[in-house]
């Protein structure tokens, strides 16, 4: 019993470290050895802590299979209620994966999801690097304005620095899908497996708070219709 609790508590420590709580992710910023880490090349790519659960602890407790017998051993019994008990390893990361479950809906209060926001934004910012994954924001002037910090990362700019991922209106909503087609118009019309899209360009995420922009971007509701992530 106790290897048991010790394998749980190195299966939390090691979570924990691997995904940590958003403030120990913005001080990567002072970390060159943690910022922008997390690689197209990772297996983990674009997984973001969205909060606390439990989950089955990963370690299997190795013992010998239950044999007949017409004899009772309380110790014996003892030890396979241990064994098969299943074991919860708890307050680790919940895990969202934005390669896999690429369409994610939001509910909930304003605050809360602006709250949400930022929370998968500074994962975003600090986690992966600015040339593998862009950041688009649709979004009015009010929202904007609650998160205007983002007009200065770099993951928000295209490659040119000629403009902004950021659309409050049709006209800058009209500049990002002109990019967007120029990146994904073949991958729409031949699809490919993400992994092979990765290889040539960006990732991007695209975060809509504005229905009418979004609903505006034929490029957006293309890839939306599509049966794979591009």
């Amino acid at each position: 019993e106790k290897e048991i609790e010790q394998q749980k508590k190195n299966e939390e420590k090691i979570l924990n470290e691997e995904y940590p709580e958003v403030d120990a992710v913005v001080d990567f910023a002072f970390n060159s050895e943690r910022l922008w880490t997390r690689t197209k090349q990772n297996r983990d790519f674009m997984n973001l802590r969205i909060g606390n659960g439990e989950l089955p602890m990963m370690a299997e407790v190795q013992y010998n299979k239950k044999r007949f017998s017409l004899d009772d051993d309380e110790l014996e019994d003892k030890m396979y209620q241990l064994a098969e008990k299943e074991v919860l390893i708890e307050n680790v990361p919940v895990m969202l994966s934005l390669v896999n479950d690429y369409i994610v809906g939001v509910l909930g209060t304003y605050e809360s999801k602006l709250e949400f926001l930022r929370r998968i934004l500074a994962q975003i910012i600090f986690m992966h690097g600015y040339d593998e994954v862009k950041i688009i924001v649709l979004a009015d002037d009010n929202v904007l304005e609650s998160i205007k910090e983002i007009r200065y990362i770099p993951h928000i700019w295209n490659d040119e620095r000629s403009f902004r991922y950021i659309a409050a209106d049709y006209q800058s909503a009209y500049l990002i899908e002109k990019e967007l087609k120029k990146e994904l118009e073949t991958d729409l019309d031949k699809p490919r497996k993400i992994e092979e899209i990765l290889k040539c360009h960006p990732y991007y995420v695209v975060f809509a708070f504005d229905e009418k922009i979004f609903n505006n971007m034929e490029i957006l509701k293309s890839i939306l219709s599509s049966d794979t992530n591009l």
